[in-house]
């Protein structure tokens, strides 16, 4: 349910960007979690032209790297990191937090914050 709605929002924005012509084209954007909202958001991004990541746990990294599956169509351009020194390594436009807003506990983010420099963050916790 939450993917769908999340899927609704998406298809409505890119709608829009794409009939004003304002597509997200050059946009270097990471997503914080490959759950189901971090994909549609992902996919949706992706589709406005947007370069998107995924940071995720090294337990979850294969499995984003085979891609996603939405339906019968397959989505697997997008780069999947791990690393906070792989984040440093980019300067992004946006970051999107997709994971659950108890997965923020912990020093990770203290360490992480520092290396999205001025990077717009959208936090989108389920």
């Amino acid at each position: 349910a939450k993917a769908d709605i999340a899927e609704m929002m998406m298809k409505k924005v890119v709608l829009i960007q794409c009939r004003f012509g304002k597509k997200v084209l050059n946009m270097n954007v990471l997503i914080i979690g490959a759950g189901a909202v971090g994909r549609v958001y992902g996919k949706r991004l992706a589709q406005g032209g947007a370069q998107v990541s995924f940071f995720v746990k090294e337990k979850y990294a294969e499995q984003a790297r085979r891609g996603f599956d939405f339906g019968s169509e397959h989505w697997g351009e997008f780069g999947v990191l791990t690393r906070v020194e792989q984040v440093r390594a980019s300067s992004w436009d946006q970051i999107y937090l997709t994971m659950s807003s108890t997965a923020l506990r912990g020093s990770w983010w203290d360490e992480l914050a520092p290396a999205l420099g001025d990077a717009t963050v959208v936090m989108l916790q389920p």
